[in-house]
């Protein structure tokens, strides 16, 4: 009888995020639309995610094509002109 008490208490004292499948860490190859291979690292969650190189730099896809991104004065993703894997 006591079980079914501390069984609810646990679960309305966890948060939902804390169950969060993390991404697979293993390097996934892409090709960018001139034909250059590069590899990307998918990071995070199913709630937050993004791409990095292999150097661990934030890489975005830009009109088909994976650039490096570039943080803006106030804090928002911006996209950079060097495209990923030069």
């Amino acid at each position: 009888m006591l079980l079914l008490p501390l069984s609810v208490a646990f679960c309305l004292q966890s948060p939902t995020e804390s169950w969060a499948i993390m991404a697979d860490p293993n390097p996934i190859d892409h090709t960018q639309p001139d034909g250059a291979k590069i590899k990307l690292r998918l990071q995070g969650d199913e709630f937050f995610h993004w791409q990095e190189d292999l150097d661990r730099f934030t890489v975005l896809l830009q009109r088909q094509e994976y650039v490096y991104a570039e943080l803006e004065c106030i804090a928002r993703k911006a996209f950079y002109n060097r495209a990923s894997g030069l």
